[in-house]
C-alpha cells in the first residue's frame, strides 16, 4: 500500500511507536550499487555485501530498519511508481533471505527541477516522518552522499557515511 502524505510503502508489520532504536538507510549506494543513477531494474540488483553485513550487525542489536530514498526518476518519467514498488518488493524478498527486514520504504518521487517538496533529501521530510512513525529513542541514518548527511543534520540525527 502506498501512502501519499510522505510517500512510503509498508512492507513488514511492526508496531510503530514501540521501537527503541531505528536505523534509516538510503537505498542506492548503501543497499545496492548505483553505477548509473536512476536505478530501477529489479532483475539487475547488485547488493553491497559489506553494507549488508553492517545492517545485520544493527539488526542483531534489535534495531528496526527503514529506507529513505530520493526517486526523482519517477517524477522525471524515467520509470513508473509501479516499477519502483515492484523493485522494493523484490529487494524486500531478497533481503529477507539474508535475515534483513525492511519495515518501511519512504521515498520522494518528485522531480526537483519542477517541484519543490520537503521530502527530497537534503530536506529532512522523509527522515522526520520515519522518526514520527517509529518514535524511536535512538536513530541513525546511513547514507553515501552529502545530501544524506545534510538531511540527517537537518533532522537532528546521527549520520554514518558508507
Amino acid at each position: 500500500m502506498i501512502h501519499q502524505k510522505i510517500f512510503y510503502i509498508e512492507t513488514k508489520s511492526l508496531p510503530l511507536g514501540g521501537v527503541n532504536k531505528l536505523l534509516i538507510l538510503d537505498r542506492d549506494g548503501v543497499i545496492n550499487e548505483d553505477k548509473h543513477g536512476y536505478f530501477h531494474d529489479k532483475n539487475n540488483i547488485v547488493y553491497i555485501e559489506r553494507n549488508l553485513q553492517l545492517i545485520k550487525e544493527y539488526i542483531n542489536q534489535d534495531w528496526a530498519i527503514c529506507v529513505a530514498t530520493n526517486q526523482s526518476g519517477i517524477g522525471r518519467g524515467m520509470y513508473s511508481q509501479k516499477i519502483f514498488v515492484d523493485l522494493c518488493e523484490r529487494m524486500f524478498k531478497d533481503l529477507l533471505k539474508e535475515n534483513i527486514v525492511i519495515h518501511r520504504w519512504y521515498f520522494c518521487p518528485h522531480n526537483p527541477e519542477i517541484e519543490v517538496c520537503d521530502c527530497r533529501k537534503p530536506s529532512p521530510g522523509m527522515l522526520l516522518e520515519a522518526i514520527n512513525d517509529f518514535k524511536a529513542e535512538e536513530i541513525i541514518f546511513i547514507g553515501d552522499k552529502s545530501s544524506d548527511r545534510d538531511a540527517a543534520m537537518n533532522a537532528g540525527i546521527k549520520f554514518i557515511r558508507v
